[in-house]
């Protein structure tokens, strides 16, 4: 049943895989791979503190796991509790360096720019994926966000939002400083790709 869950939600069929997440979860509630899966099929269907619960109970029982860790960070950045997301991440790296690096690169599919593993920049991702879906409620939230973002400078990091910003009302002055520091991260060699898909 985990395995039908998992296949949904590589399918990108959230809302079958949420829902047999759900009843997976009701059968074997004390199985540690229900508790991935559904981690997983509720982390694509933007479930997050689902997610997030489903990670902390394999956490409790294995607190160095590192995709736990890893996938915990995901959903605490797509929660916007940034502190939380960017300790589970140093605590992945803690665990094991290695095995993050090997999925920083799995999940940019480019070796020379492995993901950068960004709190705000996950946040805005997840943010505007629902806004493809037609999620339009926290559009003013995610406006404000990715105008802090860019003050800050850790758009810098996500070449992706660059594209992302001139379909949301921004300035053109917000377009033209983030553009502008993303290039300067490319010109300096570090550019990397944080986003979740």
């Amino acid at each position: 049943m985990a395995n039908v869950v998992l296949l949904l939600t590589q399918l990108q069929r959230t809302s079958e895989a949420s829902a047999e997440a759900d009843r997976l979860l009701d059968r074997f509630k004390s199985e540690e791979q229900a508790h991935r899966a559904a981690g997983e099929a509720y982390l694509s269907a933007g479930r997050y503190r689902d997610a997030l619960a489903c990670f902390d109970w394999v956490l409790e029982r294995s607190p160095a796991d590192v995709l736990a860790l890893l996938k915990r960070g995901f959903a605490l950045a797509a929660l916007k509790s940034y502190s939380d997301s960017r300790d589970a991440f140093a605590r992945a790296k803690s665990a094991n360096p290695e095995g993050v690096a090997k999925f920083c690169v799995e999940l940019s599919g480019r070796p020379e720019a492995p993901a950068a593993l960004v709190p705000e920049a996950i946040f805005l991702w997840t943010r505007y994926l629902a806004l493809c879906e037609c999620d339009w409620r926290d559009i003013d939230d995610v406006v404000a966000e990715l105008k802090r973002v860019i003050e800050s400078g850790a758009a810098s990091q996500e070449p992706a939002l660059a594209f992302v910003a001139p379909l949301l009302p921004t300035t053109q002055s917000d377009r033209y400083n983030l553009a502008r520091s993303v290039a300067a991260s490319a010109a300096s060699g570090c550019m990397r790709s944080s986003f979740l898909i």
